[in-house]
């Protein structure tokens, strides 16, 4: 089953500037809340992001891209109280460069999924430390395989 979390976010903050002191939430601090079907036959879960990033000025730039997942209850991603990080990459930009940040995050155990859970919280953030980014968010996917394959039975 795979989700297109790019397609949920508002236009408006699929491109922009990164500056020091703004983070870029992926969707606002409560996340996306996701219930699927069979969840609790998760076999694996995989995370996939890719963010085009043109350095605008200034000193070098370190941008980090994560993705956070949390129980539903859970009103901030990002405070680090309740939620926890899944996946994180960094990329290192010099001023005038021109790169591609990919994120790719592939798991047998995912936070917070398991046996009884149907539903659950997910987001990003973009963040640059350094100087001023220019980002187009090109793609944002979570895939998960669910394993419905029953138990054998005991005789």
């Amino acid at each position: 089953m795979e989700v297109d979390l790019r397609s949920l976010l508002p236009e408006e903050v699929r491109s922009g500037i990164l500056t020091p002191t703004e983070n870029v939430l992926l969707p606002a601090p409560k996340g996306q809340l996701l219930s699927i079907p069979g969840l609790e036959a998760l076999a694996e879960g995989q995370v996939l992001g890719e963010v085009e990033l043109t350095h605008t000025g200034g000193e070098a730039a370190n941008v980090t891209l994560e993705v956070r997942v949390a129980p539903p209850s859970d009103e901030n991603l990002f405070d680090g109280d309740g939620d926890q990080l899944w996946a994180s990459r960094a990329l290192a930009l010099a001023p005038g460069e021109t790169a591609t940040l990919s994120l790719r995050e592939q798991s047998a155990q995912v936070p917070f999924l398991g046996p009884g859970v149907r539903e659950f919280r997910i987001g990003a953030r973009l963040q640059v430390e350094g100087g001023q980014v220019a980002y187009v968010l090109r793609r944002l996917e979570l895939a998960l395989q669910l394993d419905f394959t029953p138990e054998p039975r005991s005789q």
